[in-house]
């Protein structure tokens, strides 16, 4: 769960506009996303986030049209063969469960707890019903934390309770799909924030990196002194869009841990400016595309201002894993693998369910 999905949801809801949730709750073999891969459909048909694409996306959209006319739920199960895996970019098929359920205005007080624990970075855990049942949204959630019941009108069992009062002292778990004895089932979610990726700069790499990063559960927040380059309709994957210049914005800007900066300015004062203001604060990654000379002169101003030689080796600059990148979807690549190398390796406890 995304804190994107959650803003949006709310905003639909406060303009009298219900969506439609759809959650992978199961996967087996290869298939496009995770168990817990979100997307929220609009009424209109428009989308945010992602269940994988291709003929499964399709068949989810399908089935979210047809529940704008009846508000209810429904859990549908794909078998993907080679052919439709293809279409959704893998190599080999898999089976998905995907829920779909409708988010009508009643959910809004039970959302906004949830976007509450969120920004507070709680350690809160969603469960949803997974049933064909109507019923509204609080009687098919219970919203837990680590006190235990915050929001919910469902029963919650006493086995329920002793599977989430483990779950809420694992603070990495992941998304678990509990088959009931009466055909029912369970899903289970952690609700952390998502990690604010603050670009600096609107030009071709920053637009590849803002599309390619929105996919992998980076908020996006772009940081641009042009109007022309920082716009909803060049970004409209952003959560937020800063149109100022750089020394406005930056006062303007905390930076704390969990955080990742990237500096891709179309200059190399407005680099070393930002980067000094950047370091003066704590974000789990900072980056800065330039080449080595370029980040040798930075580094020279810098250390004449003061700025330590610990804290510049912080820095990853140049940008980036080195895969030899040219164009500026190549280096958009190799900066987002580098991201999420890093976010990987803040959460040790975190296991894959695959291997690359």
């Amino acid at each position: 769960m995304t804190d994107s999905i959650i803003r949006e949801t709310i905003r639909l809801l406060k303009a009298g506009d219900p969506v439609v949730w759809a959650t992978v709750v199961t996967q087996a073999g290869s298939s496009p996303r995770g168990s817990g891969s979100r997307m929220l459909v609009r009424r209109d048909g428009s989308i945010l986030g992602s269940v994988g694409g291709g003929p499964l996306e399709g068949e989810a959209l399908a089935s979210a049209a047809k529940l704008f006319e009846n508000q209810g739920q429904v859990l549908l199960s794909f078998t993907l063969t080679n052919k439709q895996a293809a279409e959704c970019q893998m190599v080999c098929g898999g089976a998905v469960e995907v829920f779909l359920e409708t988010i009508a205005g009643d959910a809004r007080p039970f959302l906004e707890s949830i976007e509450q624990g969120m920004a507070a970075g709680q350690k809160n855990c969603l469960v949803t019903l997974v049933s064909e049942d109507l019923g509204g949204f609080a009687q098919r959630h219970v919203l837990w934390g680590e006190g235990g019941l915050i929001a919910s009108q469902m029963e919650v069992s006493p086995e329920l309770e002793t599977h989430l009062r483990e779950i809420s002292n694992n603070p990495s778990f992941s998304p678990l799909f509990l088959r009931l004895s009466h055909g029912e089932a369970l899903f289970v979610e952690p609700l952390r924030s998502s990690s604010n990726l603050y670009i600096f700069g609107g030009g071709h790499v920053a637009l590849d990196l803002a599309r390619m990063a929105s996919q992998v559960a980076f908020e996006i927040i772009i940081i641009e002194d042009r109007k022309k380059f920082a716009n909803w309709e060049r970004f409209p994957m952003a959560s937020r869009l800063i149109v100022a210049p750089y020394e406005e914005a930056l006062a303007e800007l905390s930076f704390g841990p969990g955080d990742f900066v990237v500096i891709v300015t179309r200059g190399h004062l407005f680099d070393q400016d930002i980067l000094q203001a950047v370091l003066k604060h704590e974000p789990s990654y900072i980056g800065m595309i330039g080449s080595k000379r370029k980040k040798a002169i930075i580094y020279k101003h810098l250390l004449e201002q003061g700025v330590s030689r610990e804290r510049l080796e912080q820095v990853y600059a140049p940008i980036g894993l080195d895969i030899q990148a040219e164009t500026p979807a190549e280096i958009a690549v190799s900066i987002l693998a580098e991201l999420v190398q890093v976010r990987a390796a803040a959460q040790p406890e975190n296991k894959k369910t695959w291997h690359v």
